[in-house]
């Protein structure tokens, strides 16, 4: 199957959505995962309008939410610290705020930066690391990830040529469930 094909699976938010369960292996962090990526989505959107349009637009408040969002999860306690001093600073909280939002950053941050315990060997990583590096799209994550699972990658191509992606879920996820964990192994961002 083409890269396009992988691309259009990864489109489907709830097949990002268990990317993310899979890399993580843990519920909270890959939901606090994917609001930040969806926030960051919007940022990134925000600031190509800004630069197209030439347009003075605040986007950094958007990616300040996406760390919030993800913090909801995270660190619920630290987010509730910073939304009540937010409540009692009319004016730019987010000045007035500055020592809560960097707890929650930080607290943000060293969740996501958490390394794997296990780790690809180096000629693995080369192997992926070089198909990587061929495309941009966001499918390739899924697409260079099966090179290393060839039965799954067989199962899910024969499906996809077969049936169309709307009746290859279970296929598609038993892909994603393997390639979550390698994804991780090389400390990836997904």
């Amino acid at each position: 199957m083409s890269l396009e094909d992988y691309d259009t699976i990864l489109e489907k938010a709830e097949n990002f959505e268990t990317l993310a369960d899979s890399y993580w292996g843990d519920s909270d962090v890959s939901e606090a995962f994917v609001d930040a990526n969806y926030m960051m989505g919007a940022y990134d959107r925000c600031m190509q309008t800004s630069k197209e349009e030439s347009k003075d637009l605040d986007c950094a408040k958007l990616a300040t939410y996406a760390v919030i969002f993800a913090g909801r999860k995270l660190c619920p306690e630290k987010v509730e610290a910073l939304v009540s001093c937010a409540k009692q600073s009319d004016n730019a909280p987010m000045d007035k705020c500055k020592d809560e939002l960097e707890q929650v950053v930080q607290q943000v941050s060293s969740v996501f930066q958490s390394e794997p315990k296990e780790k690809l060997s180096q000629p693995e990583m080369q192997k992926l690391s070089n198909c990587l590096k061929s495309t941009e799209k966001k499918g390739k994550l899924l697409f260079c990830g099966l090179e290393f699972y060839p039965a799954q990658k067989q199962s899910l191509d024969d499906c996809l040529k077969k049936t169309g992606i709307s009746a290859c879920q279970n296929e598609i996820d038993s892909a994603i469930n393997v390639v979550g964990p390698l994804l991780r192994k090389a400390c990836l961002e997904i």
